[in-house]
């Protein structure tokens, strides 16, 4: 299942990307909603429905529609005011095979900063210790932010993104080892780097 998710966030990110449905407008409106039934979302609808299995729509509001949807709206952040010199939306990154890395991967490099840390780290505690998804998705919307200040345009692998999310979700082990993966990225690469300059 999670990576029908993956794939299905990958093509309608793509989709916004390179059929010019990504227009300011479009993200505009994923930025403002905080949730797929949100009558502003509705102007989404029709860029997504198309990528989605019927079964995630029969099932009214579930995980896979909260992954895809939240994921989607971390991108239109990510992705605002960036251009490339035609004007045209200058693609964050969809996934590991379009250049990008985890976000708690990227966060990691924001970490080296010293004067960034500490604040970083309080964020990402939150994600860490996050009891449920909107909690989760606040403390995510300010990392991303941070993220685009501090370091540009960083790639996301935001396909990953929201098979993590989805996993998120589902609590007990599938909750644990995520928060294990998310911890691992996050603090390891500071650990080698201690240990390049012993």
């Amino acid at each position: 299942m999670a990576r029908r998710i993956k794939n299905a966030t990958q093509n309608i990110i793509d989709n916004l990307f390179n059929n010019g449905a990504g227009s300011p407008g479009n993200m505009a409106a994923l930025r403002a909603t905080k949730t797929i039934d949100d009558r502003y979302a509705q102007r989404i609808w029709p860029l997504m429905m198309p990528y989605l299995s019927a079964e995630w729509i029969d099932n009214d509001y579930n995980y896979e529609l909260q992954a895809i949807y939240q994921t989607l709206r971390l991108y239109a952040l990510h992705q605002q005011g960036q251009s490339d010199y035609r004007g045209n939306l200058l693609m964050v990154s969809a996934s590991k095979k379009d250049g990008g890395i985890e976000l708690l991967e990227a966060l990691a490099i924001l970490r080296q900063d010293r004067d960034e840390r500490a604040g970083v780290d309080r964020q990402v505690a939150r994600v860490l210790a996050a009891p449920n998804l909107q909690f989760l998705m606040n403390a995510l919307v300010r990392l991303v932010k941070i993220l685009k200040a501090k370091k540009g345009m960083i790639k996301i692998d935001y396909a990953q993104l929201a098979q993590d999310l989805y996993s998120f979700q589902w609590g007990g082990d599938s909750l644990r080892h995520l928060r294990f993966k998310w911890g691992a990225q996050y603090y390891y690469s500071d650990a080698l780097k201690k240990e390049d300059l012993k």
